[in-house]
């Protein structure tokens, strides 16, 4: 049998608590193993609630001390490349919230070292599956729309993005 998958996730906010961790905790093949935000409060809070062994304020020390298959960047979007360039270049698979980047140069960093670690790095593009998108692929698909050439799209976020993320 398989060793469980070591994942982690730096950033205790709400989209690590309402979407990262019960993904994980519903998957039998994965263990959380630690949690890290520079607000080392909200990380021992979402260790004990989401029954996490370990909590730590630096993902720098949460990298080197666990031997992590994966984790999840859920920082608020400014710090998402510094981040996940970290995570890779120790070895580790990184899925990141959306943006990639704030800056194209950021991102491509991000690629660069995916590539260089051999390591995966996916941005978690989730509203490809809410039920409305799936709607409007199957019009594409069974071409109800005609031939789209051009498309634009957008969404609200009514509570803004939390931190120093834009």
């Amino acid at each position: 049998m398989a060793r469980k998958l070591r994942v982690a996730c730096v950033g205790a906010g709400s989209v690590a608590r309402w979407a990262h961790m019960p993904a994980y905790q519903a998957i039998g093949d994965i263990e959380i193993v630690a949690v890290s935000d520079v607000n080392v409060e909200r990380a021992k809070e979402m260790a004990a609630s989401c029954d996490i062994p370990r909590s730590y304020e630096t993902h720098q020390e949460m990298f080197e001390t666990e031997q992590l298959d994966c984790v999840s960047v859920c920082t608020p979007n400014a710090f998402h490349a510094p981040v996940a360039v970290a995570a890779l270049e120790a070895g580790i698979h990184v899925i990141c919230e959306k943006p990639l980047a704030i800056k194209p140069a950021d991102g491509a960093k991000m690629v660069a070292a995916a590539k260089k670690a051999g390591k995966n790095l996916m941005i978690g593009c989730q509203h490809r599956y809410r039920p409305e998108v799936q709607v409007l692929k199957d019009y594409v698909d069974r071409g109800r729309l005609g031939d789209v050439y051009y498309g634009r799209c957008g969404f609200v976020r009514r509570r803004g993005t939390p931190g120093v993320g834009r």
